[in-house]
């Protein structure tokens, strides 16, 4: 075959494989990855004007003082919402809940230990089942489902606190009056249990008048 029938032979096979393909008989090449397979099933409703579907709103927030707050709590009765840890990486014990009423609860305050917390925490509702106005978990007051999942979005808190080792420890002080021999701190962050020593200062030296557990 000289070069002149071989190039004739090429356009022909060209366009016998085009036509092909057009047609459906010959499967197309594609250098697209196969997609991976992906869930169906819907994401809970945690946002919108729905006052009905049990759901949880809560952002990422800097902690202040002893508070956490939770933005949005939709309960079908009187419920609770509880605050849990993350301990390796998992959905770990609760360490703090509130009581939400039947309906749309709005700003939920939880207080809770600071130094049980954890850079990453749970918001998890629960029913109230048993005693109603008693937190019985593990218990009556379990966690409330939907779709067969709990209800517990995750939050990030900032400043670092309990259990993070990336923060380096400060203290947050005003200036202000001594009002019955004592004095506020604002905020301290500590990386484990330790204390706030108060000084007085003489004559340019410093000397410790008092001690404050932390």
């Amino acid at each position: 075959m000289n070069k002149k029938h071989f190039n004739l032979f090429y356009c022909i096979a060209a366009v016998l494989i085009t036509a092909l393909l057009a047609a459906g008989c010959l499967p197309a090449f594609s250098t697209a990855p196969t997609p991976s397979p992906t869930s169906t099933k819907p994401p809970l409703p945690i946002t919108g004007n729905d006052t009905t579907t049990p759901s949880v709103v809560v952002r990422d927030q800097q902690f202040k003082g002893d508070t956490i707050v939770v933005d949005r709590v939709v309960s079908k009765g009187k419920g609770w919402i509880a605050i849990h840890i993350e301990k390796d990486g998992k959905l770990g014990d609760a360490i703090a809940y509130a009581p939400v009423n039947d309906g749309v609860n709005t700003n939920v305050t939880v207080k809770l230990d600071v130094t049980q917390a954890s850079p990453v925490m749970y918001a998890m509702l629960h029913t109230d089942a048993g005693e109603i106005g008693k937190y019985e978990f593990p218990g009556a007051d379990v966690p409330v489902l939907l779709d067969g999942q709990m209800i517990n979005p995750p939050f990030h808190v900032t400043p670092g606190i309990a259990g993070s080792s990336d923060k380096k420890p400060y203290l947050i002080v005003r200036d202000q009056q001594v009002v019955d021999g004592k004095v506020t701190i604002d905020e301290v962050y500590s990386p484990a249990q330790g204390w706030v020593d108060i000084h007085m200062q003489e004559n340019n030296e410093r000397a410790r008048i008092s001690d404050l557990p932390r």
